[in-house]
């Protein structure tokens, strides 16, 4: 094929300008088969006849050089064509659905409800035409995925209601409004309503199977169940994660909505003592009192003012304290995920349990095979329940004999956060003649994994007596008095932060401070105080901003279950279950208060 340079002169003779010709326009004539110059007129000027001759010769250099534009400007090109396409789009209906739908699909809002009543209609299968298929919640709505933009219809089926179905647009952008779809019953209405037993308050979602029907509980706990007429009554089930499954009878009317009320009670099992069978057992039950099951039989051998019934913040561990199978008591440990029982600590030894830090057991032991004034024989210990391992915090010491002693003694154990406070005194079986000098009545903190031992504070034992009076879920009063008692010194202590004196007057001193608890989660504490009777208060970690939640008479609080409910316990031997926010009291059972604290752990000092 001849290049432009190969052309030869036209018939009028007059010679053609002959400009050079880029390598880039000769390879694009070349593919486009180019056979040559084209007719050009006579008589025409130099100038006319070349204009015409390049554009003879160059047909798709504009669009070429677009091309090019285009591939090295994509961060602008492309941009543009989407805003353009847009346009179009937005501009011409038919081409803004015929072609978004082969492009464009999004979440659609759906919306069943009654035609007769307006309630919503739960667990109906919603479908669009493009789309996912889903299912109605209590509230009737649903969201159905990657629907098409353009025509689509929506239907919707449940069992004894006509099949409902809606004819609609989806627009390019996407809405946040709902559509809604109705459905015309067949049967009979019954309105359901599901409540939390504890706390009285509305269950949302909850999950009830009729026969062959199924419905959802909306957010205040009602529900309307469509069944067959000419039935009277009907078995359901009710579910919701977190609350044990309750059987129950729904009732139907054939005259008008018949308003069946239900309670769900949460899951989880609280656990006491009861010597109901004539011996001290460890029992567990649902909240609310149902099911009731000996947990650990006892033996006959148990003391009733001696047997302890410690749980753990979040109920994984029960420590119990009793004789079972000798005349010395055993600290044992009951796992609560299956009830098996563990020895903790035994020997020649008497026990006190100071509570739980966590899953870590910490409690004081005093040996009966040693003299007071041994080395070792009052100890600190924490046992970690999840390990099994048992760790030595402290130990007393002492000098002398039978005849002339003197040794140290816990004066205070006090359980605050993730701390362990602590107190040891000197004392001696001869007060009068006993020698203290260079020995130190100590303050101490220490974590219950044995880390961090801190002494807080220290006094010379010769001249000064120390006691300890916590009046706070992490402080304690401080006093110091010389061994004429004479002198009083006072200071207040908060944990992590060093003792301050203050002033403080007796009153404020032996106040009956109350016992608080704290949260399993370590943000809230609860506690009792005299108001017009027994008020049952839950504050801040600091125990201040305390809100009361209930006043009963003969009442005080013995600890938590999880950070949502309270437990009660009501003329010594009642055990109740409450809302943390208040409201009536939910009796649990009659339980074995012992004389020491009977169910769970005081959060002060022991």
């Amino acid at each position: 094929m001849p290049t432009i340079e190969d052309e030869t002169t036209p018939a009028n003779d007059q010679p053609v300008s002959k400009e050079p010709v880029d390598t880039e326009t000769s390879a694009e004539v070349e593919t486009k088969d180019f056979e040559g110059p084209a007719e050009l007129p006579e008589n025409e000027p130099e100038e006319v006849v070349e204009s015409k001759l390049s554009q003879t010769q160059n047909p798709q250099s504009h669009w070429q050089r677009f091309h090019h534009w285009y591939g090295n400007h994509k961060k602008l090109s492309i941009p543009l064509t989407v805003l353009s396409t847009l346009l179009v789009l937005t501009a011409l209906p038919w081409t803004r659905y015929s072609l978004a739908g082969q492009l464009i699909s999004h979440d659609v809002k759906v919306r069943v409800t009654d035609s007769k009543t307006g309630a919503p209609v739960s667990e109906a299968e919603v479908q669009a035409s493009s789309g996912s298929t889903e299912t109605t919640s209590g509230t009737g709505q649903v969201s159905l995925h990657k629907v098409r933009a353009g025509k689509t219809t929506i239907k919707v089926t449940k069992k004894y209601y006509k099949d409902g179905q809606l004819k609609t647009t989806v627009p390019v952008f996407k809405s946040s409004k709902a559509l809604n779809v109705q459905m015309q019953a067949t049967g009979r209405q019954v309105k359901i309503n599901v409540a939390n037993i504890i706390t009285k308050k509305g269950l949302a979602s909850v999950g009830i199977k009729i026969s062959d029907v199924d419905v959802k509980t909306d957010a205040s706990g009602n529900a309307t169940a469509v069944l067959p007429a000419g039935i009277a009554s009907q078995k359901a089930t009710l579910k919701l994660s977190g609350y044990n499954n309750s059987n129950v009878t729904i009732k139907v009317s054939d005259t008008e909505i018949k308003e069946n009320k239900f309670n769900l009670t949460p899951t989880g099992r609280v656990y006491f003592l009861s010597n109901r069978s004539g011996k001290v057992d460890v029992m567990k039950s649902n909240l609310d009192g149902s099911d009731p099951v000996i947990v650990l039989a006892g033996t006959g051998s148990e003391d009733v003012s001696n047997t302890v019934l410690v749980a753990s913040p979040d109920w994984k561990y029960l420590a119990l304290l009793a004789k079972r199978d000798s005349s010395a008591s055993k600290v044992y440990i009951i796992t609560t995920s299956n009830d098996q029982l563990t020895t903790a600590d035994e020997g020649s030894a008497n026990f006190i349990l100071s509570g739980w830090l966590g899953d870590k057991l910490i409690y004081t032991v005093s040996r009966t095979d040693l003299s007071p004034w041994n080395n070792g024989s009052g100890k600190l210990k924490s046992y970690d329940a999840n390990t099994g391992k048992l760790i030595l915090l402290d130990q007393t010491s002492g000098t002398g004999d039978a005849s002339s002693n003197n040794y140290e003694y816990y004066g205070l154990v006090f359980l605050s956060g993730d701390s362990v406070i602590y107190g040891k005194g000197w004392t001696s079986q001869y007060p009068s003649s006993a020698d203290y000098s260079g020995k130190q009545e100590t303050l101490s903190v220490i974590s219950a994994n044995g880390q961090n031992h801190k002494v807080v504070s220290q006094y010379a034992a010769d001249t000064k007596t120390v006691y300890y009076t916590p009046h706070g879920p992490n402080s304690v009063y401080v006093v110091t008095n010389t061994q004429s008692q004479t002198d009083y010194t006072y200071y207040d202590y908060v944990v992590d932060s060093a003792p301050k004196q203050i002033s403080l007057t007796n009153d404020q001193l032996y106040k009956n401070y109350p016992t608080y608890y704290l949260s399993p989660d370590g943000k809230q504490t609860l506690w009792t105080e005299i108001r017009d009777g027994n008020a049952i208060l839950v504050g801040d970690t600091t125990g201040s901003g305390g809100k009361v939640i209930a006043t009963i008479a003969g009442s005080s609080p013995v600890g938590w279950f999880t950070g949502q409910y309270v437990l009660v316990s009501k003329n010594i031997n009642e055990l109740y279950i409450m809302g943390v926010a208040g409201g009536a009291p939910l009796k649990i059972s009659s339980y074995l208060n012992t004389s020491y604290y009977g169910l769970v752990t005081p959060r002060g000092n022991l």
